[in-house]
């Protein structure tokens, strides 16, 4: 139409009120392509910090995790393991695995029922579920738990992992992206440790301590002889007899050891004692509150018992109990001599316990009111999943209402879906490109009628 116009006006320069008329309306398509394309800008810019800033989960991390909230890729985890974020190193040498083998580890994706469900997964706090031992790692005070992967599954489902794959010359391990924690195939085994370097020995024929060697010049009785020469004699003390121990004539057989004693080592010097736990609702008068459901505000009384089942003392034993499933829903209000650490463990100063003597500790917490509404963490299902959980020996659960905003999720993958920002970044560019393009030709038309309006209206008009 523009052209049409341009090309009639110096024949007919009658038509110029048509041309003006046509003026005022590109000034208008200008004013609105304008806009449109500062709306398309904005939305391109926002579109591409997208691509370049991913959606991450946000539910709650579990303090189960070896490494808080895990990590997003090999090199984030190998930082970790440098850098020993709360025992990183330590645990992953202990089982003869490198930072350097962390960063060069592959990326896959496993199932929990896989290798005919022989995959362990290691955390930190006790929950009784299938499988599940005690690991003391030398160096790191808070012992470890190990238990099939598959045990956190619910029933009839399977969970799948993204992990890091490494292997060492003894096992096949992953590390877990969502918390970071150690999968082995099988019961992990430790990296024995490097032999104890020999004491240095002065040479046969020679007595001291090196480099102070020097050859003995006491004379001494031939061997089977007692005293000093030239006075040696056979030795004629009476022994017991085989199998009996003392001095005769107060010969007694030994009395044999209990089991657990046998069992007693510098890593596991608590063989011999049996711990448990019970709680009760104090607000609602339920003796055995396990598997009961308490209510906002009830206050819980847990008590802790630790036996000594062997024949001995055991000195120094440590109350040590991890709440953190607990202090989820609630806050310890009675911590009866007991300290509450930044780990959220309850710890009491250490006491010596005698043979077949039980000692007590107790607590008290208070349900918190309202409930929250946390969502369920991707790595622990157990985590903000309505219950109060705790095991000292046994577990105790608590189950709680759930609240007006609170559904139980079932966590079905552990990654966001892709929702295509390369995708959308493209199309979006191909449409501000368009629209651009519109808003310049309309510029032009512009500049172009005003200069025609000049050329063709008089001065002074």
């Amino acid at each position: 139409m523009f052209e049409k116009l341009l090309s009639i006006l110096p024949y007919n320069p009658s038509i110029i009120d048509k041309f003006y008329f046509y003026s005022n309306r590109i000034k208008s398509e200008k004013s609105v392509r304008r806009m449109t394309l500062v709306i398309l800008v904005i939305g391109f810019l926002v579109q591409f910090f997208a691509v370049f800033s991913p959606p991450t989960p946000t539910l709650a991390a579990s303090p189960n995790d070896l490494i808080n909230g895990g990590f997003s890729s090999a090199s984030e985890a190998a930082s970790d393991c440098s850098n020993n974020i709360q025992n990183y190193e330590s645990i992953l040498s202990y089982y003869g695995i490198t930072c350097s083998m962390v960063a060069n580890a592959s990326t896959v994706t496993i199932n929990s029922d896989t290798y005919n469900h022989q995959l362990y997964s290691m955390g930190r706090l006790p929950y009784n579920i299938a499988g599940e031992s005690t690991v003391n790692i030398p160096g790191i005070s808070t012992p470890f738990y190990v238990r099939y992967l598959w045990g956190w599954d619910r029933p009839g489902t399977t969970s799948y992992y993204q992990a890091l794959q490494i292997n060492t010359a003894k096992q096949s391990y992953y590390l877990l992206y969502p918390c970071g924690n150690l999968t082995s195939i099988g019961f992990p085994i430790p990296n024995p440790p490097p032999p104890p370097q020999p004491n240095p020995t002065c040479p046969i024929g020679t007595t001291g301590t090196p480099p102070n060697c020097v050859k003995p010049t006491v004379a001494t009785c031939p061997i089977g002889t007692t005293g000093t020469p030239p006075n040696c004699v056979k030795p004629t003390v009476a022994t017991c007899p085989i199998g009996t121990t003392g001095t005769p004539p107060n010969c007694v057989k030994p009395q044999a050891l209990p089991y657990c004693q046998t069992l007693i080592s510098t890593e596991n010097p608590y063989a011999c004692i049996q711990t448990s736990k019970s709680a009760q609702n104090i607000t609602e008068s339920i003796n055995n509150a396990n598997n009961t459901k308490a209510q906002p505000g009830d206050v819980i009384e847990y008590t802790l018992n630790a036996k000594n089942i062997g024949n001995q003392t055991v000195n120094n034993y440590v109350f040590q109990d991890n709440l953190s499933y607990v202090l989820d829903y609630s806050n310890v209000i009675n911590l009866n001599g007991g300290s509450l650490n930044s780990n959220d463990e309850i710890v009491w100063p250490p006491v010596n316990i005698g043979a077949n003597q039980t000692i007590s500790k107790q607590f008290e917490v208070k349900v918190d009111n309202p409930i929250p509404s946390t969502p369920t963490s991707t790595s622990d299902p157990n985590y903000f999943n309505l219950i109060m959980s705790n095991t000292f020996g046994n577990t105790i659960n608590i189950n709680l209402p759930s609240p007006p905003a609170k559904t139980i999720e079932t966590v079905t993958t552990t990654t966001l879906p892709n929702t295509g920002p390369g995708t959308s970044l493209i199309v979006v560019g191909i449409i501000t490109v368009i629209a651009g393009f519109f808003f310049y030709r309309s510029r032009i038309l512009v500049k172009e009628s005003d200069i025609v309006i000049k050329e063709t209206v008089p001065i002074g008009e």
